[in-house]
């Protein structure tokens, strides 16, 4: 299985974590965000959404961290990171959308302004931005 990924991208560390939990081997291919190929013609092939990580079985290309998570764990003979039972399942379903819906946000703007942009040449924190996502932050922490 190959896996595209950038590794300062916990969306892809996620799901390195994972895979190492389950001694599944992925050959590691670099997106070098930084530099934009993400955004070039032969990865929007790969993931129109020009993000990482991404998982090819195969031939069976898989995008969204949390997906790629699930479909390693199932795939997996044995494994003790999904419930068997419905309810169990569903339970770390709820969890995994929730993430997506309501910490990402959060996370993306703080780490957007105080790690990425200054890494990629776009200028300093944003003030605004910061208190932003430091309140959305605040609103998703305690649950």
């Amino acid at each position: 299985m190959k896996l595209y990924f950038h590794p300062l991208s916990g969306n892809s560390r996620r799901v390195l974590l994972v895979a190492a939990h389950l001694d599944i081997p992925l050959e590691r291919i670099v997106v070098d965000l930084t530099t934009g190929k993400q955004r070039e013609a032969s990865y929007l092939g790969i993931n129109p959404n020009g993000r990482v990580p991404v998982l090819d079985d195969g031939g069976f290309v898989l995008w969204e961290s949390r997906a790629i998570m699930v479909y390693l764990a199932e795939k997996t003979p044995g494994q003790t990171l999904l419930p068997t039972d419905a309810q169990g399942r569903a339970d770390v379903n709820r969890w995994l959308f929730w993430c997506s819906s309501h910490m990402a946000p959060a996370n993306t703007v703080l780490v957007l302004e105080n790690f990425v942009k200054q890494r990629t040449g776009r200028g300093p924190p944003d003030p605004a931005e910061v208190a932003r996502g430091e309140a959305l932050f605040a609103q998703t922490a305690p649950v």
